[in-house]
């Protein structure tokens, strides 16, 4: 009876504490461990040559593949970005951009509006990421148009002024995201995109810009307090076991 009752107990410990480490909550905003933030669209300005600087805005529709009101309720999750200056333009295809700056913005009122660039970074300073660096792929696609993509890595900046940032320090979630999990840095990100010359009903006011989402991946970790539960679990397991051996 003691040996059905000990395992209960454990396993009851166990999936406490797995579901503790397997997600973060920061402010309003509960994000699953492992997370991968999809960007549902980003608008950004046309670069043609070196020494130019991209720069842009958008929101967030997605975490793991799932609407973001699932993880927070009538909230908005926006960011805004610049700083990637180009460096070299290998024919028209493929362009390298060095720095680079990305900030979150967790917001309780959704304002969202494409034709707003304000809108995108008017709510509570969520992260702020350094770039480093962009590497963007172009492809012709025979109707005018040219679609690419793109990939890059950041660091959290705790500063939120590396490479031109304004933003200051003091995002809630960059002690989270400090994780050096991809090669060293925290967050690897991939985008998809396409360039309008000439305008579109798809872009800012009509006029020409490049549209297109993004994948940001990254490891959130628990805060310390969940660490603590951690290891408070873990000794409770132990303690039982050496009652048990007592017996």
């Amino acid at each position: 009876m003691r040996s059905k009752k000990f395992s209960v107990v454990v396993g009851a410990v166990l999936a406490c504490l797995a579901s503790y480490s397997s997600a973060v909550t920061i402010g309003s905003l509960t994000l699953p461990d492992g997370a991968q933030i999809h960007a549902g669209t980003v608008y950004e300005n046309i670069v043609t040559a070196p020494g130019q600087t991209l720069a842009g805005y958008g929101t967030v529709g997605q975490i793991n593949g799932l609407p973001l009101s699932t993880y927070c309720s009538g909230c908005e999750l926006t960011f805004t970005f610049g700083g990637y200056q180009v460096q070299t333009i290998t024919s028209p295809t493929d362009v390298t951009f060095s720095g680079g700056w990305v900030n979150f913005y967790l917001d309780a009122s959704p304002d969202f509006n494409k034709d707003v660039a304000g809108s995108a970074s008017d709510g509570t300073l969520f992260l702020t990421l350094a770039g480093r660096g962009l590497v963007s792929n172009n492809v012709n696609t025979g109707s005018g148009l040219l679609q690419g993509s793109g990939n890059g890595l950041a660091d959290v900046d705790f500063t939120g002024s590396a490479n031109g940032n304004t933003a200051g320090a003091g995002a809630v979630a960059n002690a989270f995201f400090n994780t050096n999990t991809f090669n060293g840095a925290d967050v690897l990100f991939n985008t998809s995109y396409t360039i309008y010359n000439n305008g579109s009903p798809l872009c800012p006011s009509g006029a020409p810009c490049v549209v297109g989402s993004a994948d940001l991946h990254a490891a959130p970790i628990p805060e310390p307090e969940t660490y603590a539960l951690v290891a408070a679990g873990l000794g409770m397991i132990a303690f039982m076991a050496r009652r048990r051996r007592a017996d």
